[in-house]
């Protein structure tokens, strides 16, 4: 379980995360892990390929309170901490007028 949470913690975004679980199959665990012991061998993360970001495009992150950034991401309909920076990113573009200039 442990190599399947970490490989889960690498992906970017939701859209990686809809591609996992699109390309996964349901097991049942229980039944699986009582026939095969060992679970670490058996689990093969599917390979996700990585954007290809132009070069004009640029990474923002910052550090927020977490209770203000689930009031946020609960207000926007989004269940992603990358989602809710992006809405409020271009929130905050499009209150500014800031695309037209």
């Amino acid at each position: 379980m442990r190599a399947v949470l970490t490989d889960l913690n690498k992906l970017d975004n939701a859209e990686q995360r809809q591609y996992v679980v699109n390309e996964s199959r349901p097991v049942d665990i229980v039944a699986y892990q009582e026939k095969n012991k060992d679970l670490g061998e058996e689990f093969k993360f599917p390979e996700i390929k990585k954007s290809n970001f132009e070069d004009e495009k640029a990474l923002v992150s910052y550090r927020i309170d977490k209770d203000l950034l689930n009031k946020v991401k609960k207000h926007l309909k989004v269940t992603t901490n990358g989602d809710a920076g992006e809405k409020t990113f271009f929130y905050y573009v499009e209150m500014k007028e800031l695309n037209y200039e």
